[in-house]
């Protein structure tokens, strides 16, 4: 989350006209704690912004582009969308259910991502990601509930 950012300033100081769409989905995406997905970011901004799903679609791919938000692999083609890594929020892995599709932020200091060593001459790093596909702890007790009732 990012109690603090401008996302005005955001939006300009990455080449970015602050149109009220992407405030919008800017700010959606900085009030949620785990990366959303189109549908929730659609649902989000709805009310203080109608947009149709294309522009939606057109806006984060622009602030993709520009490295403002972040596109995450969340299994089976779809992806989640969160705010990108700067002053205000942290690189971090994540963990996806493979049950319920859902996709959590693992706290940056769990797997230091800023330490992987990186071989000499490979070249400049931009981006990493690191996804940890499991079950989840809510599925886990769904699971073994089912199992005892049965």
């Amino acid at each position: 989350m990012c109690d603090s950012c401008d996302y005005k300033s955001i939006l300009r100081e990455s080449g970015v006209r602050p149109t009220r769409a992407r405030s919008a989905v800017l700010s959606a995406l900085g009030e949620e704690a785990r990366p959303m997905s189109v549908e929730e970011i659609h649902a989000r901004v709805l009310e203080p912004c109608p947009i149709h799903r294309v522009t939606l679609y057109r806006t984060l791919d622009i602030l993709v582009e520009k490295r403002v938000v972040r596109r995450l692999s969340a299994g089976a083609r779809a992806f989640r969308y969160a705010l990108a890594f700067g002053k205000h929020r942290h690189e971090h892995a994540h963990f996806y259910c493979r049950r319920c599709d859902s996709l959590k932020c693992i706290d940056p200091g769990a797997i230091p991502l800023d330490s992987i060593p990186i071989p000499k001459g490979a070249g400049l790093l931009e981006k990493v990601e690191l996804r940890l596909d499991g079950l989840c702890y809510g599925c886990i007790a769904r699971e073994r509930d089912a199992g005892e009732e049965g």
